[in-house]
């Protein structure tokens, strides 16, 4: 999911707050203690339950490939998540000290300017917007799709003059003779 303020990308309400690049995200550091379903972080703000429902996204273990999972509990004397088991186990996807995560998905997160968060249930989009202006001074757009235009399997096709935001133009080993002539892609 993706959201735009006049042209430019917003971020997914989280914490700790988005400061890096989308290729080095701000992340936060698992502490001593954290195992398979846990992550221990001195740092993490909130009263119990506060993050009950969030996503973890996480570099686990040996931090080969990232995970995500719902938190079920946290313990804030503690400063301990609790969340539903990961997909990859073992000793290289457990999670230790000195993984990189972040939390997402809850409205509490939304806590600065150029964030947003979806409520999928009443299918209302809360943003704050830069500056903390009136997001009806603005042009607000939202992703809708990941593919804009699928030439998977398709030969001899010229794409020509095409602007695409937040998707991508899909093609596979059986495409062939495909050209893609003045995309602006963003």
């Amino acid at each position: 999911n993706q959201v735009f303020v006049d042209g430019e990308m917003m971020d997914e309400a989280r914490w700790p707050n988005q400061t890096g690049t989308l290729l080095n995200p701000t992340r936060s550091t698992a502490q001593s203690g954290s195992d398979s379903t846990h992550v221990i972080d001195t740092t993490l703000p909130g009263g119990d339950n506060f993050w009950n429902g969030a996503t973890i996204w996480i570099t686990s273990g040996s931090s080969w490939i990232a995970q995500t999972s719902t938190v079920t509990a946290y313990d804030s004397v503690n400063k301990k998540l609790t969340f539903g088991g990961l997909y990859r186990t073992g000793s290289s996807y457990t999670p230790k000290s000195g993984n990189k995560y972040y939390l997402s998905g809850i409205k509490a997160a939304l806590d600065t300017a150029n964030e947003w968060w979806y409520d999928s249930f009443h299918s209302q989009l809360y943003l704050w917007v830069p500056g903390g202006d009136d997001p009806s001074n603005h042009t607000v757009e939202a992703k809708r799709r990941s593919t804009a235009i699928d030439l998977s399997g398709k030969s001899f096709i010229t794409i020509n003059g095409v602007q695409t935001n937040a998707a991508t133009i899909l093609t596979d080993s059986s495409s062939n003779h495909i050209v893609l002539n003045k995309i602006v892609a963003k």
